[in-house]
């Protein structure tokens, strides 16, 4: 699906719809579409499926996409672009128009899992319009009655003044400390550091949702081959399995 680079991204739940902890296991793959000489769509989810994965993200509404995971029973999480993040907080017409064009055709024939509003625009100048929007796309979901579907957006670790150790996980300006946990990975303890940095502002009981990690397959270096990807991506699968503290 593309290169796929060695850093965290972190989906919040914003709103009051919730994912089972019996879910709290599942992974699933980012289907990116800027690349040279890709597959079709539906090559592409061909192959998905045919390695038994059931889930996936898009970072746009990409009819050709969602056309070809109809009737496939894996779930999706769409993604809206950056640039329409003002216009879905400032305009609800625009907001309902792009649920009415992109979730509505196929609400019945793909399972939405979330929609989450741009990708990492949190911090940035994007930053302010983010609650309206995803009010704003909310009404426009339930209008249409499909306010089982929630609404998010993605963040990456830039957010954090502090990732390790974990218990020292804090978001920019709020600067607290305590080395007192150990971590055998790193990818426990960067979780655990967003979880405790929302407990610090009173956030704790917020779903939280990791949409992006990796290694890279190529490039500069000895550490960027396909079998080390091979083995960053498998190990990743086998603990996500397990669960996350």
């Amino acid at each position: 699906m593309g290169l796929v680079l060695p850093f965290f991204n972190i989906l919040f739940l914003l709103i009051s719809h919730s994912i089972s902890h019996a879910d709290g296991g599942a992974g699933g793959v980012n289907y990116g579409l800027i690349a040279d000489n890709l597959p079709s769509p539906v090559q592409a989810i061909n192959l998905i499926k045919s390695n038994n994965i059931d889930r996936i993200r898009i970072f746009s509404p990409n009819h050709d996409v969602l056309n070809a995971v109809q009737n496939t029973g894996i779930q999706v999480i769409i993604g809206t672009f950056n640039h329409d993040v003002p216009k879905l907080a400032n305009d609800t017409n625009f907001a309902i128009n792009w649920v009415e064009t992109n979730i509505v055709p196929f609400a019945e024939s793909v399972t939405f899992c979330c929609i989450s509003l741009g990708n990492e625009i949190i911090p940035g100048n994007l930053a302010s319009s983010v609650l309206a929007a995803i009010g704003n796309l909310n009404a426009a979901l339930l209008s249409f009655n499909l306010g089982n579907i929630p609404v998010s957006t993605s963040v990456g670790f830039a957010l954090l003044a502090s990732s390790y150790p974990p218990s020292s996980g804090d978001f920019k300006e709020i600067v607290v400390r305590d080395a007192s946990l150990e971590y055998k990975n790193m990818f426990d303890a960067m979780v655990d550091s967003v979880y405790w940095a929302l407990e610090k502002v009173g956030a704790g009981g917020l779903d939280v949702v990791v949409v992006e990690s990796g290694w890279p397959s190529s490039g500069k270096g000895e550490y960027t081959t396909p079998s080390l990807a091979q083995i960053y991506n498998q190990n990743l699968v086998r603990h996500a399995n397990l669960g996350t503290p």
